[in-house]
């Protein structure tokens, strides 16, 4: 070969070398470009993570790369350290009348079952105001001993974000939002513009109410304003010679400010006479504070970044699984069976049916009966809303009034101490107490107590007006008709024997009842004392009676 050849083929081997080179290093790039996206994609979601490690809790502050925050001086509800009645109120979807009386059952319940935590697991883009601040009083009015968390999963939005101000704290999952809280208008055809005399009124009615909530949770009030009105500007400053950090409106700065932005009016005082400079703006005059996770925790607002309720309850310390009262149909079904309307409605068919089955001794009206009050009682223990002995004493209320009216009549002494314990058992249960309590202690529990003793005086009166007519009428009812043996039906009446007193008895004769009828019982009739069926209801003994009439060997008679 000659030389010129030799070096075409050290040029070519050298060019093949350069070429594996550069495949290597672009396969080598590209395994270093993947390794750099899996990196960022890991760094993003513990971002979270490392930004509550670099803000570290130092005694009264809150410490950061940039300086301090003061830290607010809170007073939460005790927490034990292991949790074992936790309970999960879901508010989903849009905040309505109906969702406050649901949330209103379910605290009802919670405060029964000795709830030691609850949690609002909140994901709404808002709602009616009303209906916003009647569940804001009920959680401070009514949880003010129970620690609250409003966990944002995922979105709290307008007055889902007011609700999470009112609980002891905020918990929100990494793509949780929070804040936008200005007052709309809802017409037909979408939002209507407010005029801005009512808009002014409005907001500062809720303006107010959300600055009462900050500083009871210890939560910047200039942002938590600024997510209701939108001309506030907030500010970051740091104080230049302590490094303390605060949140401020433009309008209220702390003393005069270094370096505020152009834009602003400019200070005259001279630099070392201003003890504040100037970081950045966190909200703009356009704009409404709406927190993501990360502008929460930046914003102090929270510490607790979970990814589900899950993960929530293991941060608590909950060693047993939370009972989370979902708006399903058992859900459903207890807060109806529990409802005062429904009570009273079935304790006035208990009374009408006890009252016929002491007419009627066929057993029915005793089952029914038997059944409203499992109904009643039994739907508040299944829940946690009433306890065993408040039962037991029910039970025996209703043994001694069965052995009154059935065993040993007239002798009042077992049927008045029964229809004490009826009472007390009944009374125990209605007041929706906390455990180890007698007597409810919150405004939600006396209300519910006050609610069931108004249902169960109209069930009572209703009763008491509707009796007499029972009474004048069972025995033409269809129904207690066929409830009745019909009597025996003889080709003839049988022949009385000639010294039978029944003799000497004719309709319309007048006597005295001696033993009350029920509807059998005796009267006297002169110096005979003749067993007689009444018509027409119970007589008690003394009455004055009139012979009917006579069918065989028995006698019929109605009360004067």
């Amino acid at each position: 070969m000659s030389q010129h050849t030799n070096k075409w083929i050290i040029a070519a081997v050298f060019a093949g070398l350069l070429a594996l080179g550069a495949m290597a290093s672009a396969s080598g790039s590209d395994s270093q470009d993947r390794q750099r996206v899996t990196t960022t994609s890991a760094s993003s979601l513990s971002g979270l993570e490392a930004l509550l490690a670099q803000r570290k809790i130092e005694e009264d502050r809150i410490v950061t790369l940039e300086g301090w925050f003061a830290l607010p001086q809170v007073k939460r509800p005790p927490m034990p350290a292991k949790i074992e009645k936790a309970f999960v109120i879901p508010i989903h979807g849009p905040i309505t009348g109906t969702t406050f009386k649901s949330i209103e059952r379910k605290v009802l319940r919670c405060l029964a079952s000795g709830a030691q935590i609850v949690i609002f697991d909140i994901d709404t883009p808002g709602g009616e105001g009303q209906a916003m601040l009647s569940i804001v009083a009920l959680i401070n009015n009514n949880l003010k001993n129970i620690r609250t968390v409003a966990f944002v999963n995922s979105e709290a939005i307008s007055a889902g974000a007011i609700i999470s101000l009112a609980c002891s704290e905020i918990a929100m999952t990494p793509r949780g939002k929070l804040g936008d809280s200005m007052p709309v208008m809802v017409g037909p055809e979408g939002y209507v513009p407010i005029p801005p005399a009512e808009r002014g009124k409005i907001e500062s009615y809720i303006r107010a109410q959300i600055r009462d909530l900050a500083e009871a949770g210890g939560y910047s009030v200039p942002l938590c304003e600024a997510m209701v009105s939108l001309p506030l500007e907030v500010w970051l400053v740091r104080n230049r010679q302590t490094r303390e950090l605060r949140y401020v409106d433009k309008e209220n700065l702390p003393g005069p400010v270094l370096n505020i932005p152009a834009a602003s009016q400019p200070t005259t005082w001279p630099a070392e006479q201003q003890p504040w400079e100037f970081l950045r703006v966190a909200d703009g005059p356009n704009t409404l504070v709406t927190m993501t996770a990360r502008q929460a925790v930046e914003f102090n607002f929270t510490r607790i970044i979970a990814d589900d309720l899950d993960q929530l309850a293991g941060h608590y310390n909950v060693i047993r699984a939370a009972t989370v009262l979902e708006d399903n149909w058992s859900e459903t079904l207890v807060g109806l069976m529990t409802s005062p309307v429904l009570v009273g409605f079935l304790v006035f068919v208990a009374i009408m049916a006890l009252y016929t089955e002491s007419h009627l001794p066929h057993g029915l009206g005793l089952i029914i009966a038997v059944c409203c009050f499992v109904i009643i009682f039994g739907s508040r223990y299944l829940i946690g809303m009433a306890e065993w002995w408040q039962i037991a004493v029910l039970l025996l209320g209703l043994v001694l009034l069965g052995i009154e009216i059935f065993v040993t009549p007239g002798m009042l002494v077992l049927g008045v101490i029964g229809l004490v314990c009826i009472l007390v058992g009944m009374l125990g249960m209605l007041a929706p107490a906390s455990p180890g309590k007698i007597l409810p202690d919150t405004p939600l529990q006396w209300s519910s107590f006050t609610d069931s003793i108004f249902a169960l005086l109209v069930a009572f009166l209703a009763a008491t007006a509707c009796l007499p007519l029972l009474g004048k009428y069972l025995h033409r009812l269809p129904v207690a008709g066929k409830l009745v043996l019909p009597p025996v039906q003889v080709g003839s009446a049988p022949q009385l024997p000639a010294e039978s007193p029944l003799r000497r008895i004719q309709p319309g004769d007048v006597g005295v009842v001696e033993s009350r009828c029920r509807p059998a019982g005796k009267v006297r009739f002169g110096d005979q004392l003749l067993d007689v069926e009444s018509e027409g209801g119970i007589i008690e003994a003394g009455s004055q009676v009139r012979v009917l009439r006579l069918e065989g060997a028995t006698v019929f008679v109605e009360q004067i």
